[in-house]
This record gives structure tokens, sequence and C-alpha cells, in this order.
């Protein structure tokens, strides 16, 4: 199989970014959420996506525990 020089740079830097935390999911969110309040004026919202009939929502999902 052919290794795609980029997508192993992105694979590389991730795993930077994770070690930096410590490989801790918790801090990785909050870093992550951080820089999406930072640069918010630079994201482009997606725009909002109808449900079929039946189907789960993430918040559904988390509370039917």
């Amino acid at each position: 199989m052919r290794t795609d020089v980029a997508i192993e740079e992105i694979r590389q830097t991730r795993h930077e970014i994770s070690e930096r935390f410590g490989h801790d999911t918790y801090a990785l969110i909050a870093h992550y959420q951080a820089l999406e309040s930072k640069y918010a004026d630079r994201l482009v919202k997606s725009p909002a996506r109808e449900l079929s009939p039946g189907s789960v929502t993430p918040q559904d999902d988390a509370t039917s525990d």
C-alpha cells in the first residue's frame, strides 16, 4: 500500500498534539473547544440537516442511558 505523505504528516501532527495533553481525551476536547471559541469568526457553520423520521440525535442518544 502506498503511503500518502500528506496523510502521514496529518497523523504525525495529531499525535504530537495528543502527546502535549498526555493523550487525555478530555483535555484534547477542551483544547479544541477553546480553539473553536477563539477562532469562531473564522469558522463556517454548516447548514442544519433535516432528520429522517425515527432518527436519533446525539442529544437523544446521550439521555437514553
